[in-house]
């Protein structure tokens, strides 16, 4: 009798491990959504001029067969002007690669086997996206085709994981390596006069550690506004770093460092000493330009007051590319973007690569036209990277009439973030704030469970 009741004793105590063990998460449908919101002002770049944030919402559904479901989320961006992808593009390769998540599982153990999982997911949409044909009129190479889509997906998969571990996406990322984010600068559009950015210079310059502002529509106008700034900032005494943004307007070497040696002369004109960063001023496909144009302004510096720094951004999206730039030593920072890696993991190797390998390459993470949603993915990746020199996508979306993330993003103090503690990415939709801005809403056949 003693005995039997040992066995059945151990029996249950088995059966009970059984009933708790994790069990496979299962994609059960996914949702796309093309979404469209005005900006109440349009902001202009070099490259154009965007007027809404607009993309796909990706919801993904999901069960562990054991009563425990799950709705996670992603917001794929396609930017004709930063990934070559047109919304039809990206609409039929989120189709494409919703319908091949669909049934597939993350093993629901512990979070370093699921994000295994989601990389290898992450691959197989990869080759989706590459056998995709583009009707854009420029499209990338194939390694490159439907980053910013990938990157929805990236978003929902890290999302559901956070989720059904119940931590937030930094954690998935490898923790927390930051204690807090600070946001370096709002950036003013290139269609701001020299006057506006003096104003700008004497009203924020206190706020931020840089003014950022996009130029390249016109070189004397260019030159004058960085001298209002600079003479603004010097009056005022503040240590502001002034960043520009060519978005590669400038396009070759010579071109470049003809202008930087303007800009050299007007910042000296204005005894300015702080930092002066220009952003990817060459043609993103010539990493030799660039090399050369960081060559020349390390020679300034030896005699000059002030710092003038260059930034890689549209000539690095991959980690492939980051690779190259180092070995050129071609920039003094990079900009990375999670919409060009092709989501957070992918962003996430190419800072660990900058730091082992390229330690004193500052690293930015910057951002696109967006909602609050893709702010609070940003915000993750900033907490999760080893280095992080600036930061400006982590911030509350306020150029628009409405706010579709359910939980907007929201300083804690000043212009700084604390470790957020909700699962996931942070927030869920705001369906009846989105509603009115929805144009398409598919969602892929469900399965059921067992299925």
């Amino acid at each position: 009798m003693g005995l039997l009741r040992q066995c059945l004793i151990a029996a249950a105590a088995t059966a009970a491990l059984c009933a708790a063990a994790p069990a496979d998460v299962t994609i059960r449908s996914v949702r796309l959504i093309d979404y469209h919101i005005d900006r109440t002002k349009a902001f202009i770049t070099s490259k154009g001029q965007s007027d809404s944030a607009y993309g796909i919402f990706i919801l993904l559904t999901a069960d562990d067969g054991a009563g425990h479901s799950f709705t996670a989320l992603g917001d794929a961006l396609p930017r004709s002007l930063v990934t070559n992808e047109s919304l039809t593009d990206a609409w039929a390769g989120a189709t494409a690669m919703g319908d091949a998540l669909v049934g597939q599982s993350l093993p629901g153990k512990d979070s370093a086997t699921d994000v295994a999982a989601i990389r290898s997911l992450l691959g197989k949409l990869d080759s989706i996206t590459a056998k995709q044909k583009l009707t854009f009129r420029s499209p990338p190479p194939k390694d490159k085709q439907l980053r910013a889509t990938l990157c929805g997906f990236d978003e929902a998969l890290l999302d559901l994981a956070g989720k059904v571990h119940s931590v937030p996406v930094y954690e998935l990322l490898g923790g927390a390596k930051q204690e807090k984010v600070t946001v370096s600068a709002l950036t003013t559009g290139a269609d701001a006069s020299a006057e506006d950015l003096a104003d700008k210079a004497e009203d924020e310059g206190g706020k931020f550690g840089a003014l950022r502002v996009k130029i390249g529509l016109g070189d004397d106008e260019d030159v004058a506004k960085i001298k209002a700034m600079a003479a603004e900032l010097v009056e005022e005494k503040r240590p502001t770093k002034i960043w520009v943004d060519i978005n590669h307007a400038w396009g070759s070497s010579e071109k470049s460092l003809e202008m930087l040696g303007r800009i050299r002369h007007a910042l000296a004109e204005a005894k300015f000493t702080s930092t002066f960063i220009v952003e990817q001023p060459t043609d993103e496909n010539d990493i030799g330009a660039l090399a050369a144009v960081t060559k020349q302004t390390r020679l300034w510096a030896a005699s000059d007051p002030f710092k003038i720094q260059t930034m890689a951004d549209e000539a690095v999206w991959t980690l492939a590319d980051a690779k190259a730039m180092v070995a050129a030593d071609a920039a003094d920072l990079v900009n990375i973007k999670i919409q060009k890696a092709g989501g957070l993991l992918a962003s996430k190797d190419i800072a660990d690569y900058l730091a082992a390998s390229s330690p004193n390459t500052g690293i930015y993470v910057g951002g696109v036209i967006a909602t609050d949603v893709t702010s609070w993915a940003n915000l993750q990746l900033c907490f999760a990277l080893p280095r992080l020199d600036y930061a400006t996508a982590p911030v509350p979306r306020r150029s628009y009439k409405v706010n579709v993330a359910a939980t907007p993003i929201k300083y804690d103090e000043g212009k700084t973030f604390h470790k957020p503690t909700a699962p996931g990415l942070g927030t869920a939709l705001d369906f009846s704030k989105l509603e009115p801005y929805v144009r398409r809403d598919h969602a892929t056949p469900t399965t059921r469970p067992g299925v």
